[in-house]
């Protein structure tokens, strides 16, 4: 009786076990959706309004050509969200449509620059990795200033590891860096898929203006 009741107790303990397992795997699933998605709607919502005032001002040259763009990014994003990881040139051309709609919203205001080797673009990432990251560079270090932007996005990796990079040359001291809910969300995706194998790191570019946000995560391909 004794040894029944063991077995019985055994069974429930490895079946408590495997659901607990379940639950965390699927809350872990949900929280990762969920960020994904939370990526985006701050800059739908910017990008609808500047149509909306092109649309306002008789602007429907600059207008339409910025619903193009958005459509174009909207569709791959879509598509590209339904996976963990992406090609790393299909995240860089994500982010191209992305920064097109911004320079029609900046104009002269901003330049982008992409230093991504040749090597590099078979490599696994996150999906819309580098948007929220880039918005942020743009939200505190292009557009509270008169003078031009200018965003630089480049990559490096050793035989483990990648290291992404966004740099900008707007922010005259390293505390006034703000850090974002894309930023975070974008730390909380990373945790969610690598663990402790990535990191985010944010540095001054000191003597310069600006700082540059670096994230490591390994590289994949």
């Amino acid at each position: 009786m004794a040894v029944y009741k063991g077995i019985n107790f055994y069974q429930d303990y490895q079946l408590s076990q495997t659901e607990k397992a379940r639950l965390e795997k699927q809350l872990s699933d949900t929280k990762l959706s969920a960020l994904k998605i939370q990526l985006q709607p701050h800059f739908l919502f910017n990008t609808h309004h500047n149509i909306i005032g092109l649309m306002q001002k008789g602007d429907t040259e600059k207008a339409t050509k910025m619903l193009i763009k958005l459509s174009d990014l909207l569709r791959l994003s879509l598509k590209e969200n339904n996976e963990d990881l992406v090609k790393l040139k299909n995240e860089i051309h994500l982010l191209e449509l992305y920064l097109d709609i911004l320079k029609i919203r900046f104009e002269d205001r901003l330049a982008c620059k992409i230093l991504i080797d040749n090597s590099l673009q078979e490599a696994f990432v996150p999906p819309m990795l580098l948007q929220p990251i880039v918005e942020n560079a743009i939200k505190y270090g292009v557009e509270p200033f008169s003078k031009q932007g200018e965003i630089e996005i480049s990559a490096k990796n050793t035989e483990t590891q990648l290291m992404l990079s966004v740099k900008d040359n707007g922010i005259e001291t390293f505390s006034d860096f703000k850090f974002g809910i894309g930023l975070m969300n974008t730390q909380e995706r990373l945790k969610n898929l690598f663990g402790e194998e990535t990191s985010i790191n944010i540095l001054s570019n000191a003597p310069e203006r600006g700082v540059c946000v670096t994230i490591t995560l390994p590289l994949l391909k």
